[in-house]
């Protein structure tokens, strides 16, 4: 079997500016005749760097009169020479005034051949088709400049967030990736609108010609400019940021060159890692878009498995898909992949596992022999974290999911601080607001496991939940205002509950507690573990600083972090986040209260989550009892067992006869876990003496937090 490897060629130059350093990366090795591309293809970066400035300035004018193509970037107003006016725009594109620029934009890398274009600078009234153009503009402001955008709106209502609030932005249509009929009639509207206001649109950004269909030529005609942006590409999604970042002004152009360098950076950090790996040890991969759809070699998705140092088993031709029309064409695949990437955009949400993987249209994929491998990958994160993402699923011992959830949270933090506006506690966390990879085990945990997929474990989780719901009821519901107390009440035991996952939850499940049994706890603890510990220290968005949740419990490791906001911020509320497993259970706390939490009422979460390791002495209880008093049952006399310490002591008979005839007393830390066990099986040979003759009487449990007995 042919394996086919592209990887980014590390760092090719590193550049220091003022702004820290630029990483420039390898275009990939395509070499197009008579085409030189900068890091920054504009006519007047003379010197062709990543920036116009007064270097390019000086260069201008020490060159003037010399043979332009030596320089061809020096020509900023496309006249053949190299003169005084070309210096002239380059003052005025570096002070942001009002000009025209020339620029070569990634036509090239759809039809093979250098597409030059030229608009008003700065750039203005901007129209995107295709979502992801319009996300990329997120990461600078420039959906400042979009003045309209044609997307399938309704699937993205928390990723567009930022555009439908920013009182300009307007969806000029849903056409998912392209211009129809209606489209077309509202890009005429505003055409006319902002012609009244001596205005007009500045350009549409478009991925290729089949974006504008059958109106590229009406578009010509009207003199609107089209820029082609390869908004998708793991790395020419960075160049593209670069340019868009400089059309629309310096302002602009700061913002994006500090999401290029973070980007950069990953994606070359990235490539140092798996670059040194053999062929035979990489991942091989096929990619699907639209459920079913196998995408082709140099597609927008596969690339993103490329990049993270994956093998395209499929290598088909092309830049676009095929359908798997038949079960052959899925099966051909069976024992040659390690996985299934399926690419959906499910926008920035927590999204239901049953939704994806019960789809019928995604039944053929059932067939084949790495089903269980496949993973849905979110497309509505920025493009360098979806590579990242891929890399800890084919990587994890080089990439693990915790670095991936700390660089997509450190680009929300930094880039796309609007999501915080679009959840309840308005601090946007990237594990527990959204899902970024779905994985089959994730389905299962959702279903809450089926015949051979249940995971056998003594925790009940179910009885965990019961008791954090018998100990915090009263306080959740306390007030049913949502504003005051806690928030989103009513609170109550989910009616989903069984064996595998249970947990009390808010109206709407906004906030909860989840007990869920997994094959390996330990390793989502430590995921959710490093997004809570990067908070510590930091300033949250509703103000306050978050800080270390002090408390602990018998749970193997727990962690988390509470902030309450200041009292004057726009947003008065307590909010903590905490985390912790035992064994196969995962724990997992979210919980809101207003206007703030004092530290008894995180101490009591915190023991109502799980119980506390115990302070009291096993022995010493053991000691207190008068063991003559049960001289009186049989198998007497009764006494204590040699061995008995502050964990654990045992008053035994001296003849059990056919049972075990004992008081045990335990401080351990699983406790807990053996008294549900027991009482577990308590309660089922009390439900067996129902309908017959013998009369079985519970017993009562005053005095105990829990207790639970029959005679």
């Amino acid at each position: 079997m042919q394996k086919n490897v592209i990887i980014i060629a590390a760092v090719v130059v590193v550049a220091i500016a003022a702004g820290g350093a630029i990483f420039f990366l390898g275009s990939g090795g395509n070499d197009y005749e008579n085409l030189e591309v900068t890091n920054l293809p504009v006519y007047g970066n003379a010197n062709e760097d990543y920036i116009v400035d007064q270097k390019d300035v000086d260069l201008i004018n020490q060159i003037i009169g010399t043979n332009v193509s030596d320089h061809p970037y020096a020509d900023a107003d496309g006249d053949g020479a190299i003169t005084a006016t070309d210096a002239e725009i380059v003052k005025k594109l570096i002070n942001g005034e009002k000009t025209k620029v020339r620029f070569i934009d990634q036509h090239v890398y759809d039809v093979g051949t250098t597409n030059i274009v030229e608009v008003d600078y700065p750039l203005e009234n901007v129209i995107t088709i295709n979502p992801d153009m319009l996300q990329l503009t997120f990461m600078f402001d420039g959906d400042e400049k979009v003045i309209g955008y044609i997307a399938n709106r309704d699937s993205y209502g928390k990723t567009f967030y930022k555009a439908d609030n920013n009182g300009f932005t307007r969806c000029l249509g849903t056409s998912p990736r392209m211009i129809t009929q209606a489209e077309w009639e509202a890009i005429k509207d505003l055409d006319s609108e902002l012609y009244k206001k001596n205005e007009g649109i500045g350009a549409i950004l478009a991925y290729n010609d089949a974006a504008l269909s059958d109106y590229k030529d009406d578009i010509e005609v009207a003199g609107i400019p089209v820029i082609y942006i390869r908004c998708t590409d793991p790395v020419l999604s960075i160049d593209a940021t670069l340019l868009l970042g400089f059309l629309l002004g310096p302002d602009y152009s700061k913002k994006a060159m500090n999401y290029a360098n973070d980007s950069r950076k990953a994606i070359v950090d990235l490539t140092e890692k798996v670059e040194k790996l053999s062929d035979s040890v990489r991942t091989e991969f096929i990619a699907l878009c639209m459920w079913k759809y196998i995408s082709q070699h140099d597609s927008q998705y596969t690339k993103i498995g490329l990049q993270a140092g994956g093998i395209d088993v499929a290598n088909l031709p092309g830049n676009g898909s095929n359908p798997l029309n038949d079960v052959e064409a899925i099966t051909i695949y069976n024992d040659k992949i390690d996985y299934i990437m399926n690419c959906r955009t499910c926008d920035c949400i927590k999204v239901d596992p049953l939704t994806l993987w019960e789809d019928s249209r995604i039944d053929i994929l059932k067939k084949s022999s790495e089903f269980k491998n496949m993973f849905y990958l979110n497309l509505s994160i920025p493009t360098p974290c979806r590579v990242m993402y891929v890399a800890a699923m084919f990587y994890p011992d080089i990439v693990s999911m915790s670095e991936a959830h700390n660089y997509f949270q450190t680009m929300v933090d930094k880039y796309l601080s609007y999501l915080n506006n679009t959840v309840a506690d308005n601090d946007f966390n990237v594990v527990q607001d959204m899902t970024t990879i779905c994985t089959y085990q994730d389905y299962m945990d959702a279903k809450g496991g089926s015949g051979d997929d249940d995971i056998e474990s003594d925790i009940d989780v179910v009885a965990l939940a019961e008791r954090f719901w018998n100990i915090m009821k009263d306080d959740l519901n306390s007030n049913l205002d949502p504003m005051i107390d806690y928030s989103y009440t009513p609170y109550k035991l989910s009616e989903e509950n069984n064996s595998q996952m249970a947990k009390v939850v808010s109206d709407g499940e906004t906030y909860f507690i989840k007990y869920t049994l997994e094959k390996d706890p330990r390793a989502k603890f430590s995921e959710l573990k490093a997004t809570y510990e990067a908070k510590i220290g930091t300033e949250a968005r509703t103000t306050g600083i978050c800080m270390e949740i002090p408390y602990s419990n018998a749970l193997t490791e727990g962690f988390g972090y509470y902030v309450n906001s200041n009292p004057d911020a726009q947003y008065v509320l307590g909010s903590m986040k905490y985390v912790g497993y035992i064994d196969e259970c995962l724990v997992d706390l979210q919980i809101v209260k207003r206007p703030h939490f004092t530290m008894e009422d995180i101490e009591k979460l915190i023991y109502a989550a799980y119980p506390a390791a115990s302070d009291q002495d096993a022995k010493a209880w053991a000691d207190a009892i008068d063991t003559s008093i049960f001289d009186k049952y049989a198998g007497s006399p009764y006494k204590l067992l040699l061995g008995a310490d502050k964990e654990y002591a045992s008053i035994k008979a001296a003849d059990s006869g056919s049972g075990d005839r004992h008081i045990n007393f335990s401080t351990k830390s699983d406790a807990y876990t053996n008294f549900t066990i027991q009482k577990n099986t308590f309660e089922e040979k009390v439900a067996g003496y129902e309908g017959t003759d013998t009369k079985c009487y519970v017993m009562d449990d005053t005095g105990f937090d829990e207790a639970y007995g029959y005679l």
